[in-house]
C-alpha cells in the first residue's frame, strides 16, 4: 500500500514539475515576446515623430509658400497700381496746360 501511495506521488510530482516547467517555457517566451513588441512600439514611436516633425515641416514650408506667393501677387498689383496712378497724373498734367 505504502508502495502504492509513493508511487502516485511521485507520478504527481513528476507531473507537476513537468507543468512547472512548461510554465517557466512559456513565461521566458512571453517575456521575449513582450520585449520585442516593446522595441517595436518604440520603434513606432520615434517613426510617428519622426513624420509628426516632417508634416510641420511640410505645413511651415507650405505656408511660407502661400505668403510668399501672396506677396508677389500684391508686390505685382502695387506696382500696376502706381503705374496706373502716375498715367493719371500724368493725364492730370496733359489736362492742366
Amino acid at each position: 500500500m505504502e508502495r502504492n501511495i509513493l508511487d502516485v506521488l511521485e507520478t504527481r510530482i513528476d507531473e507537476a514539475l513537468a507543468v512547472i516547467s512548461e510554465v517557466n517555457r512559456r513565461n521566458r517566451s512571453l517575456q521575449e515576446e513582450n520585449k520585442e513588441l516593446k522595441t517595436k512600439l518604440a520603434e513606432s514611436d520615434l517613426r510617428v515623430e519622426s513624420l509628426q516633425r516632417t508634416l510641420e515641416e511640410q505645413k511651415i514650408k507650405s505656408d511660407e509658400a502661400i505668403l510668399q506667393k501672396y506677396k508677389e501677387t500684391e508686390d505685382k498689383l502695387r506696382v500696376r497700381i502706381q503705374s496706373m496712378l502716375a498715367k493719371l497724373d500724368e493725364l492730370k498734367v496733359l489736362e492742366g496746360r
